[in-house]
């Protein structure tokens, strides 16, 4: 068996572009989209694709999947959507992004193992926000039990806090916290 630390990579991105593209692509090696770029027409997206290479893009699932609460028809054709851009751009993880909105309610978090759980298509990071904030253990097993990597700002820690176990993690520093 390998050693996992040979194998273990920290590839490092920003969230947009700023600029010229190309400055970027010299530097990073990871870029995720800003919800803005999303909606990037298709012949851009297939230029950025061939600018940066496969997996350097990281883009947002569709805000419908959540807002449909993880079911139905809304939810379904925004995953569609999400994969279509995730193809298009060779990404192999996209992030979900849940609103504050999105309480950690028994529901809620069915509803979450329920879309996600044993689904195929790119990786999906998720980024819990409001009051997922301080429950990183809940998180994190809810994560692995839907087949999510976790987004952990590892800046944003407190001392007793021990960052999600398992083979890939999703670190996102999210500033402005002070």
């Amino acid at each position: 068996m390998q050693d996992p630390l040979e194998t273990a990579a920290l590839r490092v991105g920003c969230v947009g572009f700023r600029g010229p593209k190309a400055r970027y692509f010299d530097r990073m090696q990871v870029w995720e989209l800003a919800p803005n770029e999303m909606n990037a027409k298709p012949k851009t997206m297939a230029r950025w694709a061939e600018d940066a290479g496969p997996g350097a893009y990281v883009p947002r699932v569709d805000p419908a999947v959540a807002a449909a609460g993880f079911k139905g028809e809304g939810a379904e054709a925004g995953w569609a959507r999400t994969v279509a851009v995730a193809e298009q751009l060779g990404a192999e993880t996209v992030l979900l992004r849940t609103p504050a909105t999105f309480r950690p309610t028994a529901a809620n978090k069915a509803a979450l193992q329920g879309f996600f759980g044993g689904r195929g298509g790119p990786k999906v990071a998720w980024w819990a926000d409001g009051l997922w904030d301080g429950m990183l253990e809940e998180t994190a097993a809810l994560a692995q039990s839907a087949g999510l990597l976790p987004v952990v700002d590892p800046l944003g820690l407190d001392d007793d806090e021990v960052p999600p176990a398992g083979p890939r993690i999703y670190w996102r520093v999210r500033g402005g916290q002070g």
